[in-house]
């Protein structure tokens, strides 16, 4: 198997993974842009070989995962705020609070002055 039919066979593969779930016009747009790349191969204006494509995938199954540990704590920040005491405490932990008291962010406000913390931080940036 030479690299076209290689090239070739793995643009069919990965087209065949992202059209599931797809709208049709959405996949119609999408087979365009296979013919569109499979054609520039043939033509030689554009030399794409198997590892270009591992190394454009290697790079987002790097960067999702990365992506979700950047985000998780600041999701766990809010729902732990939607919590009580007992669902924050619980082993193993709840990942959904059931059910949400969003009365603790009125809770906290108006337990320290907010108000005069954003006016000491905001007011130097302000005017500056």
């Amino acid at each position: 198997m030479n690299n076209r039919e290689k090239f070739e066979q793995d643009l069919a593969a990965l087209m065949s993974r992202l059209t599931i779930g797809v709208e049709k016009d959405v996949e119609n747009k999408l087979n365009m842009l296979k013919d569109w790349l499979v054609n520039l191969q043939r033509e030689n204006v554009v030399k794409i070989n198997h590892s270009i494509m591992e190394l454009v995938f290697a790079k987002y199954l790097i960067l999702i995962p990365l992506a979700i540990s950047f985000i998780f704590p600041i999701y766990w920040m809010f729902s732990s705020a939607l919590k009580d005491d007992p669902q924050v405490f619980t082993v193993p932990p709840i990942l959904v609070p059931n059910p949400m008291f969003w009365e603790n962010f009125i809770e906290g406000w108006n337990l320290l002055p907010f108000s005069v913390f954003v006016f000491v931080v905001g007011f130097p940036f302000v005017f500056q």
